[in-house]
């Protein structure tokens, strides 16, 4: 995992260095490089039912976040790294890292750019095993051969594109997504033949293009989009791809209202031991919005999978947000992978969120995905998210549910219903507490199994120096399943310092 990662920062800034060679491209950078201590208590370090163990342990947290801004560039980084170190269990000593890069580079003015990406952290491997939102405690206790239910995720590509436009009649995109993702080798893995060695990983050649009206049309719009989704699977040895040509129109009835659809074709090819899926495919719907705060779009239709919907809502007011969405479409492990945001960059209000990689030294493990899995699946996701905002305090409330049904046998093989919350008082300049919970049931059709997650942790932070924090925290953990193998319940402190340079 060491390697990859630094291959992927080492192109990633050499690519930043050719930027700096002209002035056209010269470029503000800060760098912001942190180091975190903390000593910790667990009273159940390998999250059991019965005769859990406890344990002291010192975790070592360095990290960073640096960011370049100049006229045709754009880069952000964040890195932080959790080494944690047992006196009595020196055999489950272990490492977690997580990496979030992203750069954009337009290297002919107007027309082409160069996007780069990357990302390392450490994902659930199956919804079937232990849940934990702690990655600090997720171990394999190899004496008693207890599984780790998490894989290290290392996923990274580039994104070429090319824009022209035709004068205000039409305007052409073209570009392309080819990357990469890893999920390395976990005991649950290699003991369940439902998975196998880098389950949900592959290699990915993305291909889209799109003609598009220009600005000549007040009302009426017009698009032709092809998009081509290859998903390389090697050891896994599940490819596929996901093809399609659509027309797509829209009409702005007036100023609040506008009708939107689309008509095309479908030709996607799953799994060696599958059939070809293809077909017609369409969808209708419109775009409403009443202010310029407040924005609501909505389609139905039906494509190759079956009929399918979808819609996306937003309203923001001075010290309060909502949003909600739902989507449902063909998917893999992999793109999910590939998406997925590590670092909050702006809050929920859209504010950018100032640089401190101090806050992401005590790492945890999203628990709001499922399992991976080398199937294509039916993807279909719901969340809604209500944040509010006071001079002294944040509320911030997501509700969320995730499902994937499996296209082999066209079951729903996993889903998810849960919700998180976060609130953060700022009771002095100096001094802040906060609490954050995280509650889900998760189930698990081929295993049977349902499983009820429980995670509540209240902190206290105090800012000592300029450059100095304290936090102290206690979180508590409960998991009950129809499997009795995760079943636990957890306690544990930390306490830690900050040092940002």
């Amino acid at each position: 995992m060491g390697c990859v990662d630094v291959r992927f920062l080492g192109g990633l800034l050499g690519l930043c260095a050719m930027s700096t060679g002209t002035p056209a491209l010269a470029v503000d950078w800060q760098l912001t490089p942190s180091m975190t201590l903390s000593q910790s208590y667990t009273d159940n370090l390998f999250l059991v039912n019965k005769n859990a163990e406890g344990a002291f342990y010192t975790s070592l947290a360095p990290g960073f976040s640096m960011r370049g801004n100049g006229p045709r560039l754009q880069l952000d980084v964040d890195y932080s790294s959790d080494s944690q170190i047992y006196i009595d269990h020196a055999d489950v000593n272990t490492t977690t890292q997580r990496l979030q890069g992203d750069l954009s580079l337009e290297l002919l003015r107007d027309h082409l750019f160069m996007d780069a990406y990357g990302s390392m952290f450490p994902s659930l491997v199956s919804g079937a095993g232990k849940i934990s939102g702690n990655s600090r405690t997720v171990r394999e206790d190899r004496q008693n051969q207890l599984n780790q239910n998490t894989s290290d995720v290392v996923s990274y590509g580039v994104r070429p594109r090319y824009q022209q436009s035709f004068g205000t009649a039409a305007n052409l995109m073209a570009g392309a997504d080819i990357g990469n993702t890893t999920t390395g080798e976990t005991s649950l893995a290699n003991q369940n033949p439902t998975f196998g060695n880098q389950v949900g990983a592959g290699t990915n050649y993305d291909w889209h293009a799109s003609l598009e009206n220009g600005p000549n049309l007040e009302r009426a719009s017009w698009g032709l989009v092809f998009l081509r989704q290859e998903t390389v699977g090697r050891d896994a040895g599940n490819d596929s791809t996901l093809q399609s040509v659509f027309t797509k129109w829209g009409y702005q009835i007036n100023r609040q209202l506008q009708v939107t659809g689309r008509v095309g074709v479908e030709d996607n090819q799953y799994n060696t031991n599958q059939q070809q899926r293809h077909g017609p495919a369409w969808e209708v719907g419109g775009v409403y919005t009443p202010s310029p705060r407040t924005s609501l779009s909505a389609r139905v239709g039906q494509l190759s999978f079956g009929t399918t919907k979808s819609f996306d809502f937003s309203h923001q007011a001075r010290r309060f947000t909502l949003t909600g969405s739902y989507t449902e479409d063909l998917r893999t492990s992999s793109q999910l992978l590939r998406e997925r945001r590590l670092f909050s960059r702006v809050d929920a209000f859209g504010k950018p969120v100032p640089v401190d990689p101090g806050r992401n030294a005590d790492l945890t493990l999203a628990v709001n995905s499922l399992g991976l899995t080398n199937d294509v699946f039916v993807s279909r996701n719901l969340t809604t998210g209500i944040g509010y905002q006071r001079r002294r305090d944040n509320f911030l409330v997501n509700i969320y549910r995730l499902e994937q049904s499996g296209t082999s046998n066209n079951q729903n093989q996993e889903n998810a219903i849960g919700t998180n919350g976060a609130w953060t008082h700022q009771i002095s300049r100096e001094m802040s507490t906060g609490l954050t919970v995280d509650y889900q049931t998760r189930q698990v059709d081929t295993s049977n199994t349902t499983t009820d997650f429980y995670y509540v942790s209240p902190y206290l932070s105090y800012q000592l120096g300029p450059h100095v924090s304290s936090t102290l925290s206690y979180s508590w953990m409960d998991a009950t399943s129809d499997d009795q193998d995760n079943v636990y319940t957890e306690n544990s402190v930390l306490g830690s310092l900050t040092y940002a340079f």
